[in-house]
């Protein structure tokens, strides 16, 4: 007993900074790599190793706390443990395959929530090391997206069925590898995928790494606006519409922080995007207004608020909706995240879900160094509103783990 006392009082810390570090370089990659694993070199299983390190560090922390006996975490974590609570509740009011709702339910609707207690619970040497790991999370974010720049432009996305892709540009099937490329409605242009799942996630991705860009410290402050321009290129080129319209949050809602050299980014972001998209819609109409999409996507939404009013209060139970309804062979696609959280929970799982949002977006607001990261959750809010956006666990569980991090429980500061 003394010996793991200490090893997680002196040793555990460094171990779960190595796993953090391992983590970040392999989450930018999770789909590519996904796919040689399964589809190239019919490998299964190895692509769980995130969610096996990940459950580790679960059981690390929470054996840390214990010996520490500290609960200051609760504090912070109780709107998430309530909803995951209901989450597992709602298993009560679903219609049989209860043991695949559970498993698929919480890998898609509740892992990533999971990630977030992780990240809280932490040693407070992680939190310690939180700029260190800010700035290697972008690094190894921007790293993917300048792959992505190069498989679109040099490597072209037709050669991805080489190492597994699917040799088709169609949308996503369950079980089945990825297309190389989707088009954009009516044309025969690409969208930027590169090492991402799909030009949506791919765009979920690169806002993730322009608010760490302006999150983190440069000494060379020309060098953080190539970097800037560099996302912004690829952003543009997948063609995301929702991601464009966070951006536009983001780049509004930033000029409110007090940062000369941030605020110099973001105006020469604004004009950028604003030129960038401007170009776009006066040239090439057609790939930035689609009105089939469009129209799919309202279609969903009625039917889906249809199906709620059938069981509004409690909700038809994890995986009803949503990626996870994918592998019950009853696929229900709401395009909506909310809309999806309301079938599946309830009005009373979406109140639960919207108060630990809530309160998430409310402490990264009082920290006074990470007005960006609470910015963007708002941010968030508008393609929440039009996609699955936490569906793709690259994105999801890089948000949640630096999120859990940086409102540590474990930290003696509020700064």
């Amino acid at each position: 007993m003394s010996y793991l006392n200490k090893f997680f009082t002196k040793h555990y810390h460094k171990v779960a900074l190595t796993i953090i570090f391992l983590l970040l370089v392999l989450l930018p990659f999770n789909a590519i790599l996904q796919v040689i694993l399964n589809y190239k070199l019919n490998i299964t299983g190895l692509g769980l190793a995130k969610e096996a390190l990940l459950i580790f560090l679960f059981f690390g922390n929470f054996i840390y706390n214990l010996i520490k006996k500290n609960w200051s975490s609760f504090k912070i974590i109780a709107p998430t443990l309530a909803f995951l609570t209901w989450t597992i509740a709602s298993l009560a009011f679903a219609d049989g395959q209860i043991l695949e709702r559970l498993v698929y339910g919480l890998k898609y609707d509740g892992f990533y929530l999971v990630i977030f207690i992780i990240g809280v619970t932490f040693p407070k040497e992680i939190y310690e090391a939180r700029a260190k790991i800010l700035k290697f999370a972008f690094m190894s974010g921007f790293f993917a997206v300048l792959i992505s720049l190069i498989i679109h432009f040099v490597i072209t996305p037709e050669n991805l069925t080489k190492i597994g892709y699917r040799d088709d540009w169609s949308t996503f099937y369950t079980n089945q590898s990825l297309a190389f490329c989707q088009k954009i409605e009516n044309t025969e242009t690409c969208r930027l995928q590169g090492v991402f799942s799909g030009p949506n996630q791919a765009g979920s991705n690169i806002l993730l790494y322009f608010v760490l860009l302006l999150t983190i410290n440069f000494k060379n402050n020309k060098l953080k606006l190539i970097f800037g321009g560099i996302l912004l290129f690829a952003l543009i080129l997948t063609f995301s519409r929702s991601a464009w319209l966070a951006l536009i949050a983001i780049l509004i809602l930033s000029l409110f922080k007090n940062s000369q050299i941030n605020k110099k980014i973001i105006l020469s972001s604004v004009a950028a995007a604003v030129a960038g998209i401007g170009f776009l819609i006066w040239m090439f109409p057609e790939t930035v207004v689609r009105m089939g999409s469009n129209s799919d996507r309202v279609t969903l939404w009625i039917d889906s608020f249809k199906y709620w009013l059938n069981q509004p209060l409690t909700g038809f139970g994890l995986a009803e909706s949503g990626p996870a309804s994918r592998q019950l062979n009853q696929e229900l696609i709401t395009e909506n995240w909310f809309l999806q959280i309301l079938i599946n929970f309830g009005l009373i799982g979406l109140i639960l879900y919207l108060y630990n949002y809530f309160k998430i977006v409310q402490r990264l607001f009082k920290k006074r160094q990470t007005l960006f990261w609470a910015i963007l959750f708002v941010a968030l809010i508008i393609p929440l509103n039009l996609l699955h956006y936490f569906e793709d666990s690259g994105f999801s569980y890089t948000l949640f783990l630096l999120s859990g991090i940086i409102l540590n429980s474990n930290s003696d500061t509020t700064d």
